[in-house]
Parts: structure tokens; C-alpha cells; sequence
């Protein structure tokens, strides 16, 4: 899943499946989803314990391209497969312009082939904005956009697979196909007990608890951690009965709006100047 403001697009290069890029193709962060098949030999199948060993932060370092500096490598899980994250900050030359880029990547397995779901920002020509701070700032989305990978092929096998992609599955609730007016109340009630719960502690935060505009760094944090919570546990409550699970786009989409919510009217404080003795009164 990734914010409706980015331009999809199939990748230019070989490997790159596909890519995203911010202000609708403008901005200058990427997330590139890139594959390579791995040199084994045929029948060659790599163990769970295997692909830890593969993604251990001494491992990862080797990933390295050159002229790249490293900052920082750790093991981690997608979809409970043993995963890598590997992030370094490398300089760049496109045109005639220089610039600094960082890259958050996330590395899997998949059978023999190796994927990398790379995130990336660059600093701005011509900017005093540090590469670094940009991707602090963009990190609490980045982690959103990488937990909303799932392998369908994981939990459902191929021959138990449903037929139609409308057809609900026995363990989820059905939705009222056949009758439009309870359709619709059905899809209205969920926008509204789903946009309630995820803006409610937002809007408690901004106006009963703290009171004030928090800065836009803050409130990404903030807002990601209620929409991780959320989504992991609409997704848990997926294998209920009563909730349906769907995608982690509606997500991120409550993750910007908690964000502005929380940080809307923020200015950087300054230091007022002293009063001097002009205007001062005996």
C-alpha cells in the first residue's frame, strides 16, 4: 500500500519490478521493489535458519554498493519470514547535479529469488536540508508502506484458493451483495467506526491532552504508532467472524490526516527580542 498523492510505475531497469514516487512522480522519494534470482544450483532450497543466517546485520553489510557509507543493519520478520534491513547514505550525480541519497531497504526471500523493497530520499539542490533528517521524517511512513507487505501464497494454498476474488471466504463476514441499501449502510457504518477509532486518539492528544501543535516529527511518530496498532489489530480481528480484512491503504491514509490534525498551526518558537529601554515605561 502506498499514499494516493504517489505515481505508480513499472520499473526502467532490469530487476526493478516496479517503483513509487512521491508528489506524483515529482518528489524525491523513491520506493523501488527490486528482485534478482539467486546463482544456486537446481533443487538447492534455503532453510529458515539458512535465510536468518543470510540477513544477520554482519551479512547485510556485505550488501553494500560502493561508495556507499553504512549506517545501520538488523534482522527483522515480514509475514513471519526471516527479513533484513539494510540502510546506507551514498552521494549521486544525475545531469550534472550532485546530491545525497539515503536508502532504508528491506530484504526477503522468496524461494530462490531475492527481493529488496527499497525506500530512498535525496536532499533537495540547492537546500541546507541534511539527507539524514529527511529520512527520520519519512521513516515512520516508510515502516507503514513495509508492513503492509503480505504473501497470499503463504496462508492460502493454491488448492484451497477461492474461485472469484468477490466471493467471501467462509471465515470472513459476508457482505450483502444482493441487497444495495444494506450494502450501503454496511460500507457507511464501517467508514465510520473505522475513521473513528483511528482520529479519536489524535484529537485527544491535540486538544485535551497536550493542548498545542506538536511538531510535524512528532506527530509522525505518534501517528504511525496509532496506525500500526490499528492495523495489526483490524488485521488480527480478520480472522473473526465479524471484521472483514482488507488493505493497509485506509491506514495511511489516517496516518497523514492524524499527522496534520496533531500538527496543524505548529511554528518553530523563537526568542523574543529584548525590550529596550525606549519602550519601557517608569
Amino acid at each position: 500500500a502506498y499514499p494516493s498523492s504517489w505515481k505508480a510505475a513499472e520499473g526502467e531497469r532490469p530487476h526493478i519490478v516496479q517503483k513509487f514516487v512521491s508528489e506524483g512522480g515529482r518528489g524525491f522519494e523513491i520506493v523501488m521493489i527490486i528482485t534478482s534470482d539467486l546463482p544456486l544450483p537446481p533443487g538447492t532450497v534455503i532453510t529458515e535458519q539458512g535465510q536468518r543466517e543470510m540477513f544477520a546485520p554482519s551479512e547485510l553489510g556485505d550488501m553494500l554498493p560502493e561508495g556507499a557509507t553504512f549506517v545501520n543493519a538488523q534482522s527483522t520478520q515480514i509475514e513471519g519470514v526471516p527479513a533484513g534491513i539494510l540502510e546506507y547514505r551514498m552521494p549521486g550525480e544525475r545531469a550534472g547535479m550532485k546530491f545525497m541519497s539515503q536508502a532504508w531497504i528491506l530484504n526477503f526471500l522468496i524461494g530462490k529469488t531475492l527481493v529488496q523493497v527499497q525506500f530512498s530520499v535525496a536532499e533537495l539542490p540547492g537546500s541546507n536540508d541534511d539527507v539524514s533528517s529527511r529520512m527520520t521524517a519519512f521513516k515512520p511512513l516508510f515502516t507503514l508502506m513495509a508492513n503492509s507487505i503480505v504473501f497470499p501464497d503463504k496462508w492460502i494454498p493454491a488448492s484451497e484458493a477461492p474461485a472469484s476474488t468477490i466471493t467471501p471466504s467462509s471465515s470472513s463476514f459476508p457482505l450483502p451483495l444482493d441487497d444495495p441499501p444494506l450494502l450501503v449502510m454496511t460500507v457507511v457504518v464501517s467508514l465510520i467506526v473505522t475513521w473513528t477509532l483511528g482520529l479519536t486518539p489524535p484529537l485527544l492528544i491535540r486538544y485535551v491532552f497536550v493542548r498545542r501543535p506538536l511538531s510535524k516529527m512528532a506527530a509522525s511518530w505518534i501517528a504511525a504508532g496509532f496506525a500500526a496498532f490499528f492495523w495489526l489489530g483490524f488485521r488480527a480481528l480478520s480472522q473473526t467472524q465479524w471484521v472483514r480484512s482488507g488493505t493497509g491503504a485506509v491506514w495511511i491514509i489516517m496516518f497523514f490526516v492524524a499527522r496534520w490534525i496533531m500538527s496543524r498551526g505548529y511554528r518553530l518558537r523563537t526568542q523574543s527580542p529584548e525590550p529596550t529601554s525606549e519602550g519601557l515605561r517608569p
